[in-house]
């Protein structure tokens, strides 16, 4: 009878055994027929209901975490997991998404490169942005500033670190909630603003829409308190509000319009025109008439205001020189942020190193790139000729220098320009409001040939 007890007992202990094995810590309700629920059991699934396998790989039927975990694909929406995982049910949307200009930043990789190299043929997409080191060249110069500075928002990133930047990877960037792990696994089939705002913030399309401009840089123009609290950064800088975009203050999102663009190769982003809601415009006004079509963009009268950031410059330095850059800390970039304000208060002699990831491949390089403007100004609406002809509203994206400081502190390369001559390029704001009449004067000056558009800035 002893004996019974004793295995009775030796059964329940190598029971209770084997499952807090399977995971740090035993869970009291088991879901039996899937393993993964055992640890994971405040996973959320809506309208992906699936086995964890399916996705994630891995053994479910495993005890022990190792043993759960082998082969487990950590990240299913990520670019590489895409092609096992999402593939399986969305092969076109995989297919494409690899082309498009959210996956290859082939539109930024371009101008950017064309600007320096006008002769040269550009990276098709920033993964193909070469890696030089040590830094020898004006070329490697210029894509190291491609891959740790401009091209950080992009899905092989999950974001600068602060909170409304935190993003998942890959097709998970714009269909998965962001947040705690709990919630990641709530795809969403339309797109929240929220998702978009995670890239496009800053001074770029996206904010104007809900009516942001972001502050100069320089803490004499913070307010990090605001009614006696501290502000919050959840970009990680700070803004002025302006007039959203009517269609934003109308309840449109940014997906009513960019129908699918994401997804899309370049040239084939479903998005929908103005006509496209507006088709009946009245003949008699200016810019509306049937000979006006294609010479006016309708930003040039309706846009209320525009982003002009004017003289910016990107210093590379290797040389550890955080009490110059401390002002002007506040760049979007926690990495840089954290770096000058740790560093502040010590010895030089204490000091980091001056090293910065490269977002696309994880990898710490030598060096930090750091960003200044000789201003910020988003009025007057500056207005130009575009490549066809047609009069649309422009902005200096390509007033823009770079320097480079290496370890010793010799300014190797000082003031590297853009080597072409206009450095105003179209865009189209999203700050559409009602026409501005002294700009409605000006192009009709422009179609009776009065004024030259590129008289304007």
């Amino acid at each position: 009878m002893p004996c019974i007890k004793f295995l009775a007992i030796l059964l329940v202990s190598l029971g209770v055994a084997s499952l807090i094995s399977g995971c740090d810590l035993a869970r009291p309700k088991l879901h039996y027929g899937n393993g993964c629920k055992r640890c994971h059991g405040d996973v959320v699934l809506e309208d992906h209901d699936y086995p964890c396998v399916s996705c994630h790989s891995g053994d479910a039927s495993a005890v022990t975490k190792k043993g759960a975990h082998r082969g487990l694909l950590k990240s299913p929406s990520s670019p590489e997991g895409a092609r096992y995982a999402c593939i399986k049910c969305h092969e076109k949307e995989v297919g494409q998404v690899e082309q498009s200009l959210h996956y290859t930043l082939r539109g930024e990789v371009e101008t950017i490169w064309k600007a320096f190299f006008p002769n040269e043929v550009p990276p098709r997409s920033i993964g193909d942005v070469p890696i030089e080191t040590p830094l020898v060249t004006l070329r490697g110069l210029v894509a190291d500033l491609l891959r740790r500075r401009c091209a950080r928002c992009h899905v092989f990133s999950r974001g600068d670190g602060y909170p409304a930047t935190q993003r998942r990877l890959g097709c998970g960037a714009c269909h998965l909630r962001p947040g705690p792990r709990q919630m990641a696994h709530r795809f969403l089939k339309e797109v929240p603003d929220k998702n978009c705002l995670a890239c496009h913030h800053g001074n770029f399309v996206g904010w104007d829409y809900v009516g942001r401009f972001q502050k100069d840089l320089e803490g004499s123009f913070q307010v990090p308190y605001y009614g006696g609290k501290a502000q919050d950064r959840p970009y990680g800088v700070e803004w002025l509000r302006m007039s959203p975009d009517i269609h934003m203050r109308l309840g449109y999102r940014c997906t009513d319009c960019h129908r699918e663009g994401p997804c899309q190769e370049r040239g084939e982003s479903k998005v929908v025109a103005c006509k496209t809601c507006h088709p009946k415009l009245s003949p008699s006004i200016l810019g509306h008439r049937p000979g006006d079509e294609g010479r006016v963009a309708c930003g040039v009268c309706h846009a209320l205001w525009s982003f002009n950031d004017r003289g910016r410059t990107l210093v590379r330095q290797d040389i550890a020189n955080y009490w110059a850059w401390y002002d002007l800390r506040f760049q979007g970039i926690r990495e840089i942020e954290q770096l000058l304000a740790s560093n502040y208060t010590v010895d030089y002699f204490y000091w980091l190193p001056p090293v910065m990831k490269d977002p696309y491949s994880g990898e710490v390089r030598e060096g930090v790139w750091y960003e200044t403007f000789l201003e910020r100004r988003f009025w007057p609406v500056q207005i130009g000729v575009d490549e066809s002809g047609s009069l649309s509203v422009v902005r200096p994206i390509l007033d823009l220098s770079i320097d480079y400081v290496d370890s010793d502190g010799e300014v190797v390369v000082e003031s590297l320009v853009p080597q072409i001559k206009d450095l105003y390029m179209s865009y189209t704001p999203h700050t559409i409001g009602k026409a501005d009449i002294y700009r409605t004067i000006r192009v009709m000056e422009y179609l009776e040939g009065v004024r030259d558009g590129n008289e304007w800035r």
